[in-house]
């Protein structure tokens, strides 16, 4: 965040209490910089569109050099401003489903699968078939 120039009164931190999020050093650096929270199931990571888009952009960007974080973020900026809204319409259709299946889970980690609805970067963390709403 320190590298991005991101201002952290503007920030709002989204975490499932995963280990890494609720280590001492994490929660002491959290408070040290009064960052809103939002709390997130830790299981749901398939309801989370941030993941979606952002594996997305990493896929875009997959193999490219940049000098410098200030190229990097040009990049994913750019990116970013060409998702097609069509994309963002998939997903957002497709919310209806994953949440009835995390229902029908009673909110216990979901198939991969469903993990894989964002673009084939997604792929490679489940078994491999082709399940991309992109």
């Amino acid at each position: 965040m320190r590298i991005l120039k991101i201002e952290f009164k503007k920030v709002i931190f989204q975490h499932d209490n995963v280990p890494a999020h609720t280590a001492k050093a994490t929660k002491k650096w959290l408070e040290k910089k009064s960052l809103k929270l939002v709390f997130w199931s830790g299981r749901s990571r398939d309801l989370n569109p941030r993941v979606k888009f952002w594996a997305y952009i990493q896929h875009k960007l997959i193999g490219r050099k940049f000098a410098n974080s200030d190229q990097l973020w040009e990049a994913v900026k750019r990116e970013w401003d060409n998702i097609d809204i069509s994309r963002c319409k998939k997903l957002s259709e497709s919310l209806t489903k994953r949440l009835d299946y995390l229902k029908k889970a009673k909110g216990q980690a979901t198939p991969s699968i469903l993990i894989c609805t964002c673009s084939y970067f997604c792929m490679f963390w489940c078994f491999g078939g082709i399940f991309n709403v992109w």
